[in-house]
């Protein structure tokens, strides 16, 4: 693996910085590069940052009063990862993972952030771990395809081949009936063996021995098998895997595996016409779905209907006709208690507010002789599905999942005032009914005290006080000691958590209104080694449009802007830098959330003439070693964006890749580890101090430039 960059840097360090450095996109940063055209206004960036401390305070708040706001749960999950703020975004998805499934989108950036983490081989089986509650959610191939990729990387330890191979066998069993995405799968699999076999073959020229020639022989009839076994299942385009296994196999194509190929062609053609209606129409695709339902339950095979009917609730997992359907099937037809059990359990998790799904999950928990402790159990978390959140899950239901409010059938939930259709009125919400507000428990009503206090602060004499450490001791005597210099305090509110811990941030209350301006002068001012920022108390529901903008979003001719410097240059070594081309009015260091800096630089001049002659002398030069840039300061306008917690899934804010979440061509797996990627990497400097990193995508790409032996390669893939 790798070594880290500093040892003295623990791992979530080290993964914050590169989350920002790498993926500046997502994770916006306090301030971002500014360098020509392609520069970042990073004083508007500084100002998302402040707007996003306000809106998780308030996501974390709303969700500790109804866990079940989906949408909310997708919206700090989003801005905790705009954010860096890596220990509360696990615990945001482990909490959203414990109350709904997650889709694709969700799990594969998850379990990309845990393999970055994870790192070291020890803490491998904590990624596996997570896998395998990612596969139960949902039938995906891209999801199957991330965890095979992920284990070609543990191939060096011991039974290391072995587990990749049972994940490959796991994963064409899932999905290797998907007509349009199984062949991938497949592939994978086959193209792993392939990379094995060539560790296996002797060099030209000579003869192997006669335990070479068995483990040869071994290892060319697995392929042979994976061919065969493939040509039997019907998938599109599969006429390229046949032309394939011609051109592989040295005997060509067996006569056996011809009719069986036959069949499954025919097979192929008989459900083309259907793929094909699923691929032109708009979600939700329900009648679609259910024509092809309807025709692999009048052909009869039982693993063909599982597949469609997967296919079907992963996008539109929240009808519970459907989810009904699916498991009165498996009830009455399959009758195999590990997948009627868990397509029971998923059921109710979608779709909780359905009385009828509970009702089936328990009845098919007594069939198949769950324990008393089970059942009394699962009996316990229907009745907990109170009265208010039902009518909330339907109102947040549509928004979920594009297309799956137009059902036609209606299902009833039987509630203290008779039945409830699942469906909402249109405009719905829970203002408008004469339901009961459900009861607070001790920690909502701690949240409504607290509110009622924040209510009393006169905005006009208060700051907000975010990016504090967590771990900062006694927050208030300590922020009222800094900032009693600019005025008498009347009250300093530190935030905390439900279980007592210091969330970052603060309201600071003045008895008079001129102190805010003092007060603000402290913005950045470092506590206990990290950036505290200052900012005007400002209600956003009654302003919803206030914009701070404490620096020009302008081109500032009296100011420069210096890229390339070293992290240990201070601001009073660059201030005498740059006192030598004219009089220095301020010097600021650009820095990330945690105050680690970024070899970025402002300097401002007494005019435009003393800052024009900083850039022609200083432009090119040496500081400590590090070649600088200089130029005019000149940050592009502020780019528009959809505000965070505007309501939209987060799979709806890019589309979707057509080969995956690598890019990797058709199988998507690179049967390279990730380590060894990252070490064939070409390094090339950027001027802003930092690196980046051009890893190959495929083991070709990785030995275009370098031929290798078979010995080279065995000693590459078995990580040795």
């Amino acid at each position: 693996m790798a070594a880290s960059g500093n040892a003295e840097l623990t791992q979530l360090q080290d993964m914050e910085e590169e989350d920002a450095g790498m993926e500046e996109r997502e994770m916006q940063s306090d301030e971002e590069d500014e360098e020509g055209m392609g520069e970042e206004n990073t004083d508007d960036s500084s100002e998302d940052e402040k707007e996003n401390e306000a809106e998780i305070q308030r996501l974390e708040e709303q969700l500790s009063i109804n866990a079940f706001d989906y949408n909310c749960h997708v919206d700090l999950i989003k801005l905790l990862k705009q954010e860096g703020e890596l220990l509360q975004l696990q615990k945001a998805r482990q909490k959203m993972s414990e109350l709904f499934p997650l889709t694709e989108e969700i799990w594969l950036d998850w379990l990309k952030d845990e393999i970055r983490l994870n790192e070291e081989q020890s803490n491998r089986e904590t990624v596996y771990e997570l896998f395998e509650r990612a596969v139960k959610d949902y039938i995906c191939p891209e999801i199957w395809l991330e965890y095979a990729q992920y284990s070609i990387g543990g191939m060096g330890s011991p039974g290391g081949i072995d587990k990749v191979r049972c994940i490959f066998e796991r994963a064409v069993t899932a999905v290797g009936l998907h007509m349009t995405k199984g062949q991938l799968v497949w592939e994978a699999y086959r193209e792993f063996e392939n990379a094995i076999l060539s560790t296996v073959q002797p060099p030209p020229g000579r003869i192997p021995s006669c335990e070479e020639q068995e483990m040869l022989n071994t290892q060319l009839e697995r392929i042979h098998k994976l061919f065969r076994r493939q040509l039997t299942v019907p998938l599109m385009d599969m006429e390229t895997t046949y032309e394939e296994y011609e051109d592989w196999s040295d005997q060509g194509v067996s006569e056996l595996v011809v009719p069986q190929y036959t069949k499954a062609m025919q097979e192929m053609e008989k459900r083309k016409s259907l793929e094909e209606s699923l691929l032109i129409a708009e979600p939700p695709k329900m009648s679609e779905y259910q024509t092809y339902i309807d025709f692999e339950r009048k052909e009869g095979d039982p693993a063909r209907i599982l597949i469609i009917f997967e296919r079907a609730l992963a996008e539109n997992c929240l009808v519970p006709d459907l989810w009904a359907k699916y498991t009165s099937y498996l009830d009455r037809q399959l009758k195999i208690k590990e997948v009627v059990l868990s397509a029971h359990e998923r059921a109710v998790r979608n779709c909780p507010w359905t009385m009828g799904l509970w009702k089936s999950y328990l009845q098919a928990l007594e069939r198949h002789g769950a324990d008393h402790q089970t059942v009394s159990g699962q009996l316990t978390s229907a009745a907990a599905m109170s009265y208010s959140s039902f009518f909330y899950v339907i109102e947040q239901a549509p928004k979920r999942h594009k297309g799956n409010g137009d059902q036609t059938t209606e299902e009833y939930m039987e509630t203290e005032t008779g039945l409830v259709g699942k469906n909402g009125p249109p405009g719905y919400n829970l203002a408008q009914s004469d339901t009961k507000k459900p009861q607070r428990g001790p920690v909502v009503g701690a949240m409504r005290q607290n509110d009622d206090k924040q209510e009393l602060r006169n905005d006009k004499s208060s700051v907000f006080i975010s990016n504090l450490a967590y771990t900062l001791e006694e927050p208030e005597a300590k922020l009222r000691t800094l900032f009693e210099m600019c005025g008498s305090i009347e009250q300093v509110r530190p935030i905390f958590g439900n279980k007592g811990a210091f969330k970052g941030y603060c309201y600071i209350q003045f008895e008079s209104a001129s102190s805010v301006t003092e007060a603000l002068k402290l913005d950045r001012r470092e506590l206990e080694g990290r950036p505290m920022f200052v900012s005007p108390c400002v209600d956003k529901n009654k302003n919803p449009d206030f914009k701070v903008f404490k620096y020009n979003a302008s081109m500032e001719k009296h100011k420069i802007f210096i890229t390339g410097l070293p992290f240990s240059c201070t601001k009073e070594q660059l201030e005498e830098i740059c006192k030598k081309h004219g009089s220095v009015r301020e010097v600021r260091l650009v820095t990330y959330r945690s105050g680690k800096p970024k070899g970025l630089a402002y300097v401002e001049f007494a005019d435009d003439t003393q800052a024009s002659q900083a850039v022609l002398k200083m432009d090119g030069t040496e500081v400590e070693g590090n070649m600088i840039s200089v130029a005019i300061s000149n940050p592009p306008r502020r780019n528009t964006m959809e505000p965070p917690g505007s309501g939209k899934p987060m799979g709806n804010m890019m589309p979707r890749q057509v080969y995956g979440a690598r890019g990797k061509g058709r199988t998507q797996v690179s049967l390279l580890p990730r380590s060894l990627h990252r070490q064939t990497g070409s390094i090339t400097k950027v001027e802003n101090g930092g690196s980046t990193e051009s890893s190959s995508s495929s083991l070709n790409a990785a030995t275009e430039t370098k031929s290798l032996s078979n010995s080279d390669f065995a000693r590459m893939l078995l990580n040795k």
